[in-house]
């Protein structure tokens, strides 16, 4: 068999075959990823178009994209347009909330903000009048919930991939690295599959103890994707994208795809007593495109298994409403290891998923 493999390779046709070969099995492995490989998850419903973590390049899913939309109810426009409405008919404050200038009462998330022997720094901003009046994305998710914090120290962070869709499977590697000076944070992380980077991202900011980590730019790549912009400017207050013309006012407590995982994170460190079963964390996440509120709930206490071993982590989910293509998003943070995510996982309405397991922390100095 052997000298038969050497007597083939003799002859340079058959070298011209055997290249071509390769190059089919390449580009069938690239298919593989485009086609069939969905990194969900961090991205909200408007963001169809796109279709991270999320690289779907199905042509289904193109054709989704390109059908002419559809009339909106008047119902549904009027839901969208009154934001004060929605406001006045909200029971009474049950929670104890900061007041400002800005400030309106809102009702604690169950068991999120009431808790024992615990003094919760919590903050809920609304926008003014003049921005909710211009209808359009303005009027959506204005509600902002500040936390207060204590961010993990700087790390790097490695992760064994394995993404799932219909029964096949295929695995790969990343990383997350985390760096916190004490004043200014950085995030960026990169997911290989089949040596092929699917995502990469980029997330900067300030830490402010009291109110949060506070992003300034996020920058996301997709397989196949233009690199994308997200801005958060202080100087004018308002949230944008390279993507998409929308725009929403920057009020503090707002977080991108990169960094809620990082808020969450400094929340435990800070208030480890608010992570009880059945708490939820209102967040609002700005994606590549738009932005909303996302509510985590906690769903208790469990032991991880990893490559360093057991790991005792609390498991939070997000999923998204019944209307919404979104995925369901699951964090499981370590109390243990600094509350950094031991496990993320991502996944599609019809049971496709990508998982992210911890193999390896790393300490390294703030930069």
């Amino acid at each position: 068999m052997k000298n038969s493999f050497f007597f083939f390779l003799r002859r340079p046709k058959n070298w011209l075959l055997l290249l071509v070969a390769v190059s089919l099995l390449h580009l069938a492995a690239i298919a593989w990823i485009g086609g069939y490989v969905r990194w969900p998850g961090l991205r909200s419903s408007s963001d169809s178009s796109d279709n991270l973590i999320s690289a779907s390049l199905s042509t289904a899913e193109t054709a989704k994209t390109s059908q002419p939309p559809q009339p909106v109810k008047p119902r549904e426009m009027k839901a969208e347009s009154a934001p004060e409405e929605t406001a006045k008919k909200a029971p009474p404050d049950t929670g104890s909330v900061q007041a400002d200038s800005n400030a309106v009462s809102m009702p604690a998330p169950a068991n999120a903000i009431s808790t024992p022997g615990k003094s919760v720094s919590i903050e809920t901003t609304k926008a003014s009048p003049s921005s909710a009046a211009k209808g359009g994305p303005e009027t959506k998710g204005q509600d902002r919930v500040k936390y207060a914090v204590s961010a993990p120290p700087s790390a790097r962070l490695n992760y064994r991939i394995q993404a799932r869709r219909q029964a096949q499977n295929l695995y790969g590697s990343g990383f997350i690295d985390w760096n916190n000076d004490g004043g200014n944070f950085s995030v960026q992380g990169e997911s290989n599959l089949l040596l092929l980077t699917v995502l990469s991202f980029q997330s900067k900011g300030t830490i402010n103890p009291d109110y949060g980590i506070s992003p300034q730019i996020y920058q996301e790549k997709r397989f196949r994707k233009s690199a994308t912009n997200t801005h958060f400017h202080p100087e004018r207050n308002r949230i944008s994208f390279s993507a998409s013309t929308k725009s929403y006012p920057r009020m503090g407590g707002e977080q991108d795809r990169a960094s809620v995982v990082w808020q969450l994170a400094g929340i435990g460190r800070r208030n480890p007593a608010m992570f009880k079963p059945g708490v939820q964390f209102p967040i609002f996440v700005a994606g590549t495109r738009d932005a909303e509120t996302w509510n985590f709930q906690v769903i208790g206490s469990e032991d991880i298994s990893t490559e360093m071993g057991k790991v005792k982590a609390w498991h939070l989910i997000r999923k998204p409403s019944s209307e919404s293509r979104d995925q369901t998003l699951e964090i499981w943070l370590a109390p243990n290891k600094e509350w950094y995510p031991v496990k993320l996982r991502h996944t599609d309405k019809n049971g496709d998923s990508l998982e992210m397991s911890l193999t390896e922390i790393t300490s390294v100095p703030a930069r």
